[in-house]
């Protein structure tokens, strides 16, 4: 694609994305964020991404290794360049510096919604969000119930705010076993699994070795082993598969635990909720946090600020609803484990619409 050739996203209507990039790679990687998102809006909207190539000009007032004028943070070192202002934010490197889920969710905050780090799913009437780090079972969860009939507003990613749930549906981070559990059937995707699965047990003689030849042939070996890959959720669930805004009926937040046996769900703090789904969110972006930091020690930006609202934008979504943890036992089958934790959150919501109508099933001692 030529510099300069213009691709827009617009997010429900709350952000628009305009994107110009001459590398191949940087587009599909925004690709597998926001395909879903495509618009056909012209101007620069809310977020603006191009290439380091168009950055403002800018003079060394700060050092070296980063300098700050007008707004602008640059990293000549990284070749990247980035503004956040009053609800714009551009962004000018090679690669994607920071991550869009990262500069969509400053976007979203501005319009008083957040993203959280969860699943999130519509079935048989009930909308659930279902926050966890990754690799607890969010997936899994997630495309149980779209297999059993229900919609999926996000299997990493979902958006809350204003006492509703938003899709935001990326592409899938598919493992190798995830392919049974996605009935995935690409034999391109089963064909580079079973390369990296050869390539494992090839290498695995001389990960203990400490001799340089070993150590080469390691490295050379797992170059081309490939241990994840990026799949739309239309590709395993097909065109309809997007649930439609609407509130939550209830908030579980999935934890995996070495102790327990099955699932077991408990009745928890909204608030407490809100600050691990907080500290959760922004672990997934630690990496680029830093360059926030800098930019916040020039600019009336504050990356403290941002996560102090973004706690209390989910504290004030989660006390709207009922809020569990589910302890999943860590050796639990994963066929099984969903349809447990959905058993679970149904029979709680009916028990509490039979007790009282009004949700405070929680106890504000319990902790997370």
């Amino acid at each position: 694609m030529k510099s300069g050739h213009s691709i827009h996203y617009d997010i429900h209507g709350l952000v628009s994305i305009t994107v110009r990039t001459a590398n191949p790679a940087k587009l599909i990687e925004i690709e597998h964020q926001l395909s879903e998102f495509k618009s056909a809006a012209t101007g620069d909207g809310d977020i603006r991404i191009e290439d380091y190539s168009q950055a403002p000009q800018s003079s060394d007032v700060s050092g070296e290794h980063y300098n700050y004028q007008e707004g602008y943070l640059h990293l000549p070192s990284y070749r990247a360049c980035f503004l956040v202002r009053d609800g714009r934010i551009e962004m000018f490197s090679d690669g994607l510096f920071l991550p869009v889920n990262l500069l969509v969710h400053l976007a979203l905050l501005h319009k008083g919604y957040s993203l959280v780090h969860s699943a999130g799913v519509e079935i048989h009437g009930n909308r659930y969000l279902a926050p966890a780090f990754g690799g607890v079972g969010k997936t899994i969860f997630a495309a149980s119930c779209v297999f059993s009939g229900g919609k999926l507003f996000g299997d990493d990613l979902t958006i809350i705010g204003h006492g509703c749930l938003l899709p935001y549906p990326i592409s899938l981070s598919v493992y190798p076993y995830h392919v049974p559990l996605l009935r995935l059937t690409d034999k391109g995707i089963q064909r580079a699994f079973k390369k990296t699965a050869f390539l494992n047990w090839l290498t695995a003689p001389f990960e203990s070795r400490r001799g340089r030849l070993s150590r080469l042939f390691r490295v050379g070996l797992n170059s081309f082993k490939i241990h994840c890959v990026n799949v739309r959720p239309r590709q395993i669930f097909g065109a309809g598969f997007m649930a439609e805004p609407g509130p939550a009926a209830a908030v579980c937040y999935l934890s995996r635990d070495f102790a327990r046996e099955g699932v077991n769900l408990e009745a928890v703090d909204p608030h407490a909720l809100a600050k691990v789904c907080t500290e959760v969110l922004f672990h997934e972006w630690h990496a680029s946090l830093r360059y926030l930091l800098i930019y916040s020690a020039f600019s009336a930006f504050s990356l403290e600020n941002c996560m102090l609202r973004t706690r209390q934008l989910l504290q004030l979504e989660f006390e709207k609803y009922p809020c569990y943890i589910a302890h999943i036992a860590r050796r639990i089958d994963n066929v099984e484990y969903p349809k447990l934790l959905l058993e679970q959150l149904e029979s709680a919501l009916n028990r509490g619409i039979r007790s009282s109508g009004l949700f405070r099933l929680y106890d504000s001692g319990t902790p997370v």
